[in-house]
């Protein structure tokens, strides 16, 4: 499971990007691809009412 603080998802690779994706309690997705600036990473993410994964397979 992913951090989310305050409502905002964290970057799981560097934990220094605080405001990676706005995520809401209602939030549903899968397959998301969210951008890390400091890192210069993509993560493939699921969220299910609020919680994040990340994404396993393909």
């Amino acid at each position: 499971m992913l951090t989310v603080s305050d409502g905002w998802l964290t970057c799981p690779r560097c934990r220094k990007n605080k405001r990676l994706m706005k995520v809401r309690p209602d939030t549903e997705g899968s397959r998301m691809i969210a951008y890390c600036r400091v890192c210069k990473n993509e993560i493939l993410i699921d969220v299910n009412r609020g919680a994040c994964f990340e994404s396993q397979g393909q």
